[in-house]
């Protein structure tokens, strides 16, 4: 079978296929289980709940024998072409509602199976079933704040570099140290380093370096990690050397020309030589000492002197021998400069360049090394290092072995939104998609290099536009060209601005494309971009070759609005945002009508969102149309978690001033009275003040310790009087503390590390309704708006920011190059940073920066047709002339001349303009409301469809402070509380029974972090180190206990042995009465032909336990409907396994 590429456009129904493809798969396998056996991978958390309940909701749809929809016409069509192709018969309506009855009952009982996950998700449960191949801790969690480790990895590098052992790093830092001293740059490093660190370390082009400094290493046959590194450090110090000698030599060639031609400028002042023309002499001298070869080039004055000696002379040719003499010499000189000057510059650039970043990028195994060390005491694992281990892996290992750990065979797989899969993450995945084919079985990708806008994070969007097609993957080409999304004033909108633009971008002559708005313009357009598509060079043509789409029109009337306003460059950004507030508020009112959270503002950069809130906060406070975003609602916006952040810096540092005057400043500007206010800081001076008082409230569980201040701080009291709730705030923060010990002690003074690192920068979602809502083009990808504003349309399409590099694979450099390239490659993969241009284009990595910088371009004109392509029915677009003028050489260098040229033709001059086209719909228009919207979210409408998507009325909620009266017990199969059984106030009887539930909590959430016996001690070091349910002194009793018990029963031995695939507390959802209800068996394990089910107990032996085992099994059956189930009962206090039978229901 085939490879399926469905090339989807914006709005063209992607989800709605998705959905169809897995439902005709699923039906097609002809088993209730065959869900199973399909993998659908999308990119973020979102777009994976998603694809999920529009399944569910599709196939409950099906299953009540809906036949009339268009999913289903459309999904019956898939399943018999499928059937057909496969040499089945087709099926009825009848069969396949049936069918899809099963599968979504299979699903409620086995949801786990249900693999719509994302890539990383996936990655991720593949590395836990190899954690032991890949020496990663048992039970491991995913870290995602890679910055927060790296940081804490250089640290903890700096602070241990004089331990034993550390030598060969303590003098690979030193002489960093003293390259940058040499250098005039600063001698602490280290910010520079974790900057380098957190743009690279686990980068494309680092994972290349790495894998020749293992190369490296391997070379020094030793196994003692410090003594092969300092070999390497060696190796790179002579290599540093090399370079600063042929830099140093190029250098004082040069200088000493220069100083030769001084010694005779010097003379010249005594001579005839004409005066002027010695000073554009002195002038080339003076900018070369300066700044080596980073001049401008050589005047046309200089260059005719160095032709011509009697250039000197001016208009006195008569000139004395010993003038003449001085002439030709300073002539010859400059002549002699200019040639060394242009026949140097490209190696000294080179060289140059790499000598940047070659402490940084040596520096990046050590920190590595370290991140590693940090993250396996945590039992952690970073998000960012899963693609490189599981390629690592699936490079030495069988590819079918890997994947089979997932525990499932995978027949289809489809990868959503594949343009931004980066080279490493294809690695991993196209041997899996290869095998499916050879099984003979189909697979699909569904992406759109158009929307390709991820670049800087690995994106790569040559994948899709030109590996794909090589002939192993056999990939069929489906186009989705209708756009369901947009009105159709919109969808043609897009096609003309994109069809020009790209032929603009591809230096091609361009027709004037407006008015558009008839489906034979269209027709002329795709006819267009066709022939120019057909020229290879023609990248963008090429890229953009199937943007024209076909309006979804259904029976709507041809409408849609788009407003375009260009301003001139001295118009201050003021202007567009007055403008946008102006129209905000004119659709808000009649006739329009447009709600404002069905508006949406679009913004290139996190700087242009902050900006416009300051404008409507200065100008506009108070007003209804106040916009809210994400990018906007830092925790650092509320004056009670920052009340909060610096009450906490006062216990940790009772001298910290700057941190008291914070805090009084906050305090002070609540709305409590002014005697609250005073009594408030006075209770709180009253505890750092006092030693005791203060070590107590220190050595309080960080999570308590905050809530206890939100009591002293009388937050609740604050909320309920203002009219500025910053609950949401509070309850964002303490979940922020939550997630942060579960990786972390509790430690206040590395939690204050970690907020001034990292949590400072963090903002809550936005959770005010009723509001337009602000975000980056790049996180509007998937949204939609009614109507949609975008304020600054005129951005750079290519930008170095100062953490910018590219990685250069000097083995590739062209064989013109190929000169300097074996003189530098001793290191064959470097980090060029891209912001200094100027020595990047005259240097061997030309052609990379080149590329670079196409990219760039390719990915800021796709952030563009994103952006267009968000609107339903309305579209406005303000853009200001750069400084740039139309007709320099850098035109094309910004958006504002594709907006610009649309609105303007081809001709005239830049000017303030305003264009639009159609009539504003408003919101009561069917078109224009929530009734008019696509098939892709239209096709199941039903009320009594439990899987559709519902909006509920959102309620304001507020965090108070208190108590629990009653605490009720239910024995768990995960404890989630445990209990204080030393009151005084509890009788011998009721201490007893809560001692009793205490312990089976304890170890049932103990044995719940146990898969293997190696896992004990880990397990032990979780509960006191991140759940702080036992002291550490009862560490060795339940090491004894756990071991004892494994070890004395042979059905334990086996269990703990290493051998299962392990499901510890394993969800089983299954209907019953109408209401889905969860079980949770403590261990199912599965192997070979079998599944074995077991449930601890930690008291008397009770019938009604062998009951609760029979329900599991008899549900396990339904899952595992070919293989052999098992249950047991363990008493594990006397260590007893009792068999249980399995009765069928």
């Amino acid at each position: 079978m085939s490879l399926i590429v469905y090339n989807a456009s914006a709005g063209s129904g992607k989800t709605f296929t998705l959905a169809k493809k897995y439902i005709s798969m699923a039906v097609q396998s002809g088993k209730p289980s065959g869900y199973s056996n399909i993998l659908a991978v999308t990119f973020t958390n979102k777009a994976t709940a998603e694809m999920k309940g529009r399944i569910l909701s599709f196939l409950y749809s099906v299953s009540e024998k809906e036949f009339d929809t268009q999913f289903f016409k459309q999904l019956r069509e898939d399943i018999n072409k499928g059937l057909k192709l496969a040499g089945h018969a087709p099926i009825s309506d009848e069969t396949i509602a049936e069918r899809a009855k099963s599968l979504l009952y299979a699903m409620m009982k086995d949801y786990d199976r249900f693999r719509v996950e994302t890539i990383d998700s996936f990655f991720q449960s593949l590395l836990t079933n190899l954690a032991h191949e890949l020496r990663l801790p048992r039970g491991f969690r995913v870290d995602l704040d890679d910055a927060t480790t790296i940081a804490e990895a250089i640290d903890s590098l700096f602070a241990n570099i004089n331990e034993s052992g550390n030598q060969p790093l303590l003098n690979r830092i030193t002489s960093y140290i003293e390259h940058n001293i040499d250098d005039d740059q600063k001698w602490n490093i280290i910010k520079g380093l974790t900057q380098f660190a957190q743009s690279n370390l686990f980068s494309d082009g680092n994972a290349n370096f790495e894998k020749w400094v293992e190369s490296c290493i391997k070379s020094h046959n030793g196994e003692d990690w410090n003594k092969n590194m300092e070999a390497f450090y060696k190796e790179i110090g002579a290599y540093y050397k090399e370079l600063r000698e042929i830099k140093n030599g190029i250098e004082e060639k040069v200088l000493e020309t220069v100083k030769e031609l001084d010694e005779l400028l010097i003379l010249a002042q005594n001579t005839t030589l004409n005066g002027r023309k010695i000073g554009y002499v002195k002038t080339l001298s003076q900018n070369i000492k300066n700044s080596i070869f980073l001049t401008a080039a050589p005047s046309q004055a200089v260059m005719k002197i160095a032709n011509d000696h009697e250039e000197l002379f001016g208009k006195e040719k008569h000139q004395s021998e010993e003038a003449q003499q001085l002439a030709r010499k300073i002539s010859d000189i400059i002549h002699q400069l200019i040639y060394e000057l242009s026949n140097e510059d490209k190696r000294y650039f080179t060289v140059s360049l790499i000598l940047e970043n070659l402490d940084d990028v040596c520096l990046l195994g050590a920190i590595s090394h370290e991140v590693n060390r940090i993250t396996h005491e945590k039992g952690t694992s970073l998000l960012s290092t899963t693609p490189k281990l599981f390629c690592d892996i699936v490079q030495k290992d069988d590819s079918s072995f890997v994947f089979e750990r997932s525990g499932t065979t995978f027949h289809h797989v489809m990868i959503d939104e594949f343009q931004d899969t980066s080279r490493m993450q294809w690695n991993n995945f196209q041997k899996l998609l290869i095998e499916t084919q050879a099984e003979g079985n189909e697979s699909m990708l569904v992406g759109d290099v158009k929307q390709s806008i991820y670049g800087w994070r690995g994106g790569d969007w040559k994948i899709l536009g030109k590996d794909i097609w090589a002939k192993k993957y056999h990939a069929q080409r489906e186009p989705l060209s209708t756009n369901y999304r947009s009105l159709s004033n919109i969808v043609r909108f897009n096609n003309a601005f994109f069809v020009r633009a790209a032929r603009l971008l591809d230096n091609e002559e361009v027709e004037d494309v407006t008015p558009f708005g008839t489906q034979e313009q269209d027709e002329m357009l795709k006819q267009l971009i066709k022939e120019s598509s057909e020229t290879e060079n023609n990248l963008f043509a090429n890229i953009y070759k199937d943007v024209v789409q076909t309006p979804n029109s259904d029976g709507k009337p041809e409408n849609g609005y788009i407003r375009i306003q260009t301003f001139d460059k001295e118009e201050p950004d003021d202007t567009a945002i007055e403008a946008l507030y102006e129209q905000i508020v004119a659709l808000h009112d009649a006739p329009y009508k447009i709600p404002y959270d069905k508006m949406m503002i679009l913004v290139r950069k996190k700087e242009e969102c902050k900006k416009i809130l300051d404008y409507f906060n200065l100008h506009h406070a108070g007003c209804d149309c106040m916009p809210t975003s994400d990018e906007a609602l830092l925790y650092t916006s509320s004056s009670q978690t920052m009340t909060l952040v610096y009450a906490l810096k006062c216990l940790n540092d009772s001298s910290d001033k700057i941190s008291q005057c914070m805090l009084e400043r906050y305090v002070n500007e609540s709305c409590l009275s002014n005697e609250e206010r005073v009594k408030v800081l006075a209770d709180f001076r009253a505890i750092i003040e006092n030693s005791e008082t203060k070590q107590m409230w220190k050595q309080m569980p960080l999570y308590k310790l905050c809530r206890d201040l939100i009591e002293l701080f009388r937050f609740e009291e604050i909320d309920a009087a203002s009219d500025q709730k910053q609950s949401s705030y509070l309850f964002n923060f303490m979940d922020a503390v939550t997630q942060y010990l579960e990786l972390n002690p509790s430690d206040l003074n590395a939690f204050i590390d970690f907020w001034d690192t990292s949590l400072i920068n963090k903002s809550i979602s936005a959770g005010l309704k009723g509001k337009p809502y602000i975000t980056t083009i790049h996180k509007s990808k998937g949204l939609e708006g009614h109507t949609i504003f975008i304020p600054f349309a005129a951005f750079r399409l290519e930008r170095d920011s100062s953490n910018s590099y590219m990685w250069c694979d000097i083995r590739n450099i062209e064989t013109t190059d190929s000169a300097i390239a074996n003189e530098v490659s001793k290191v064959p993969v470097v980090p060029i940073k891209t912001l200094a241009s100027k020595k990047v284009e005259k240097s061997i990595f030309y052609d990379d920066y080149e590329e670079n910088h196409l990219q760039q371009r390719i990915e800021n004109v796709n952030a563009l047709y994103v952006a267009f392509t968000r609107a339903r029915c309305n579209l406005f677009i303000w853009a200001k002339s750069p400084t740039t003028k139309k007709n320099s050489s850098t035109f094309l260098s910004n958006s504002f001349h594709l907006i610009d040229s649309f609105v303007d033709g081809n001709g005239g001059e830049i000017r303030p303009t305003e264009k639009e086209w159609g009539e504003i719909v408003p919101y009561h228009d069917k078109v224009g409301s929530d009734e008019g919207k696509c098939q892709d979210e239209a096709v199941t409408q039903a009320m009594q469809n439990p899987f559709e998507e519902r909006t509920y009325p959102s309620q304001a909620i507020q965090m108070k402070s208190g108590h629990l009266q009653t605490v009720s017990f239910r024995q768990s199969n995960k404890a989630q509380e445990f209990i204080d059984t030393s009151s005084d106030s509890l009788t011998e009887t009721e201490k007893k029974k809560l001692e009793y539930l205490t312990r089976g909590l304890l170890y049932h959430k103990l044995f719940s972090y146990i898969q293997r016996r190696e896992d004990v001690d880990a397990a032990i070091d979780r509960l006191i180190n991140e759940d702080h349910v036992i002291l550490p002194n009862r560490r060795e009793e339940l090491h004894d206990y756990v071991e004892n018990h494994m070890k004395e029963n042979k059905h334990t031995e086996e269990w703990f042995g290493g051998n299962y695939k392990i499901y510890n507390e394993y969800n089983i959802l299954t209907e019953e009465e109408g209401k889905i209800v969860e079980y949770r068996p403590d261990r199912v394990m599965e192997y070979d032909d079998k599944v074995v089910v077991v449930d601890y107990k930690f008291g008397k032996e009770n019938k009604k336990h062998k009951t609760q085992v029979t329900n599991y099994m008899n549900h396990l059956n339904s899952i595992f409907p070919s293989k052999r189930i098992e249950g047991y009962l363990w008493y594990v206090d006397n260590n007893k396994v009792e068999p249980v039978s399995m009765t069928l229901y």
